[in-house]
């Protein structure tokens, strides 16, 4: 969404699902900020146990909202 284009928009489905499972993640463009890469890295490893919690996430600076003061 972020770069209003499909991962691997030349693959079929089946072989997608293939690649992600084998750690063959999209590319994440370098023209994104550093915040928003970390964000989507954080949010595509394959092994569960790796991902941040929802709640870590949300406390993230690329999605986390400032305090009002």
């Amino acid at each position: 969404m972020l770069t209003q284009r499909i991962p691997y928009p030349d693959d079929n489905w089946v072989s997608v699902f293939y690649q992600i499972g084998r750690g063959q993640l999209p590319p994440v463009p370098g023209s994104i900020s550093p915040v928003s890469r970390d964000f989507i890295h954080k949010c595509l490893q394959v092994n569960p146990d790796d991902r941040p919690s929802a709640d870590e996430l949300l406390n993230h600076p690329f999605v986390a909202v400032p305090e009002p003061d």
